[in-house]
């Protein structure tokens, strides 16, 4: 009877110790999950993401439920968290509301909140492009700063009805693609024209 009542009180023992750690095992599991969920973004691109009526969480853009914008500079983004790392100089993240101007939202990076887009007029619509709508004064939009390393960022969906709307990343320690190909255009050009001045300036054999 002794040993029986040992490994029962063991048994229990160790049942209790399981629910003890679980919680810190489930918090493991979700930052692993979270991180293996999460969509890369990349510096100087608009990203499209869509929501459901307010309030609520922010979600992938498809071609069901999402209009690609106007100015074909667009790309659909999808289900948050959007990671980046943002370069030594830091980045500004930028945020605006797109077709009707009803929508607001807030800003999160690891779940901490950045603060909220501007007021908006509730009035008409700034049409689907991103650039366009970024610059109309009637228009919730933000400017969140991210600094140097790395970032997880979500969005909430304040008010308005279903729709979409963009971000965008500007980081001005990474050249953008446009830049790249034109260095890297410049530098095989300059290649080519030392090689074929060499060629003409050696002697003939």
């Amino acid at each position: 009877m002794i040993v029986s009542l040992n490994k029962k009180v063991e048994t229990l023992e160790d049942i209790l110790h399981k629910f003890i750690h679980f919680p810190a095992v489930l918090a493991l599991v979700l930052v692993f999950a979270s991180t293996a969920w999460a969509v890369p973004v990349v510096n100087a691109q608009w990203y499209e993401f869509s929501f459901g009526a307010a309030p609520g969480a922010t979600a992938a853009c498809t071609a069901l439920d999402c209009v690609p914008s106007s100015g074909g500079n667009s790309t659909f983004v999808g289900d948050p968290p959007w990671t980046y790392t943002a370069s030594s100089l830091g980045a500004t993240l930028i945020v605006t509301d797109a077709f009707s101007r009803l929508d607001s939202f807030e800003i999160f990076d690891s779940l901490v909140s950045q603060g909220t887009t501007g007021a908006f007029s509730g009035i008409g619509s700034c049409g689907s492009d991103p650039a366009v709508c970024v610059l109309d004064p009637d228009v919730s939009k933000g400017f969140f700063v991210l600094s140097p390393g790395a970032h997880s960022i979500t969005i909430d969906h304040l008010t308005g009805p279903l729709g979409a709307a963009y971000f965008f990343i500007d980081d001005p320690g990474i050249p953008e693609p446009s830049t790249v190909g034109m260095v890297l255009g410049g530098l095989l050009a300059l290649g080519f024209g030392i090689r074929r001045k060499s060629a003409q300036q050696a002697p003939p054999s």
